[in-house]
């Protein structure tokens, strides 16, 4: 069976009100089966995201410290893996 996003709140206790207290029960299980399942991709959504920000301003800091040093803006960006665009941005 195939989940449809757009089923509306009340055709789920229309749903429910025609279905046996045990079928009701199995109901509920999946559903909070599939509500934790959605909170864990989003939990690592989120940690990978944050993670992916991190290493960016790692990378950040970095360049502004080798141009602080006197680098050259190509070889910082060769270095770091930034574009020269993003290392020429971060000397300003």
């Amino acid at each position: 069976m195939e989940v449809n996003e757009h089923v509306s709140h009340e055709n789920l206790q229309t749903f429910s009100a025609n279905i046996g207290e045990e079928a009701r029960e199995i109901v509920m299980t999946i559903a909070e089966q599939l509500r934790q399942e959605g909170m864990q991709k989003g939990m690592q959504k989120g940690m990978q995201k944050g993670m992916q920000k991190g290493m960016r301003k790692e990378k950040e800091e970095i360049a502004r410290t080798l141009l602080m040093e006197g680098m050259a803006p190509t070889k910082v960006a060769e270095i770091t893996k930034l574009s020269l665009d993003e290392v020429r941005a971060l000397s300003h």
